[in-house]
């Protein structure tokens, strides 16, 4: 998926992320491709996508914190790894896949 979950609060990202998961198979992964924000010292770029972002969409870029709480928290998904691809906007690649009962 890439950019597409940014364009969505928490609470509807985790609906499509939940309806995805019900689709696959246990082995199967789920990769989201978007920024992955650090808690401070965010490039100019960025901060205005996120301003943006909250102003027409009613969401927001995430931190790792918050992508950790939507993903594991909110659509009951565990993150294996997260793979950064450009330094100044945090593009990067969030592999995700089916939370295991019981973990």
């Amino acid at each position: 998926m890439r950019n597409i979950i940014h364009d969505y609060p928490d609470e509807k990202a985790a609906v499509i992320l939940r309806n995805t998961a019900a689709a696959l198979s246990p082995d199967s992964l789920i990769l989201i491709d978007d920024m992955v924000l650090p808690n401070s010292g965010v490039h100019l770029h960025a901060a205005q996508l996120d301003l943006l972002m909250m102003t027409t969409l009613a969401s927001m870029e995430r931190t790792t914190e918050q992508w950790c709480e939507l993903i594991e928290g909110k659509a009951g998904l565990k993150i294996n790894a997260i793979y950064t691809y450009t330094s100044s906007l945090r593009g990067s690649v969030i592999e995700c896949v089916k939370a295991r009962v019981g973990t």
